[in-house]
């Protein structure tokens, strides 16, 4: 028997668009966001392909909906596919707090393609996933439970236990002066029989376009990122990030660094113009 919890990337912010589903676009009108994450090592060959499409009626006070479609390639044979619908209800907590709750449900499928040592062969489960997040214009909470189900894939003599596991991010805003702005944050992830993921985050932003950032990651190494975010290119929003990581606990990876780079295209809602979206980064 064998646990699984999905690929995890070290980029923080776009897997909570993916894995939260009360984490979504906070603004009136549909937003579509598809991107790609890769990360390559001397050990690992990770990629992952990723889709939202979330429309929001109010954003005051109402409902979302939204789709979450996103594939995890690990080495040539290995991949995740996951497939969410997602529903979500906004509403105020005081004059500057606002909360958002959402619900997560769908497909989970793990496949091995044949190779010279085996027979390709798959499975499929029903999955769900809960989160919440609370914030204001400077201030966030996000809190999820993934795999909620804990389901078990069935591969030939195999049994992979799709185990449950827990998120927390919170982050708090600092405006330096009126181009600069830096951002504490803090990442948690828990999961039963697993060690314990907590990262320290630290992000400096130019006109919130461009960031520099410094994750250091306990007891596992340190994380330098770079990139362009929420970046205008005609009716469109573009992102980019590179990070390079370095290990050092040798236990955890056999390699003591990596690159990894995310894109991210968004189309947002152009009844107002360009939205804001804090799903981007």
């Amino acid at each position: 028997m064998i646990n699984e919890i999905p690929v995890e990337f070290d980029q923080t912010l776009p897997s909570l668009t993916l894995y939260n589903p009360g984490y979504l676009q906070k603004d009136n009108g549909a937003t579509i966001q598809l991107g790609y994450k890769g990360f390559n090592s001397l050990s690992n060959n990770l990629r992952t392909f990723f889709s939202n499409i979330n429309w929001v009626p109010n954003s005051q006070k109402g409902h979302s909906i939204g789709l979450d479609a996103f594939s995890d390639q690990e080495g040539k044979f290995i991949q995740h596919t996951r497939l969410y619908g997602k529903y979500a209800y906004f509403f105020s907590l005081n004059k500057s707090l606002k909360a958002c709750l959402g619900l997560g449900l769908g497909v989970v499928n793990f496949q091995v393609k044949s190779n010279a040592a085996t027979a390709g062969f798959s499975d499929s489960q029903i999955d769900a996933k809960i989160g919440g997040h609370i914030y204001s214009s400077k201030f966030s909470f996000s809190a999820s439970i993934l795999q909620f189900l804990d389901q078990k894939l069935v591969l030939e003599k195999s049994e992979i236990v799709l185990r449950r596991y827990y998120q927390g991010h919170t982050s708090y805003e600092f405006y330096l002066n009126t181009f600069l702005t830096l951002t504490e944050a803090a990442y948690v992830r828990y999961a039963p029989n697993y060690p314990l993921d907590f990262r320290i985050i630290n992000k400096l932003s130019f006109y919130k376009k461009a960031y520099l950032s410094l994750t250091a990651q306990i007891k596992r190494g340190t994380i330098i990122e770079l990139g362009l975010e929420n970046f205008d290119w005609k009716d469109w929003k573009l992102g980019i990030g590179l990070s390079y990581r370095v290990i050092t606990d040798r236990t955890y990876q056999v390699n003591t660094n990596a690159v990894e780079l995310t894109l991210a295209i968004q189309k947002p809602n152009n009844d107002k113009g360009v939205t804001k979206d804090e799903n981007l980064y």
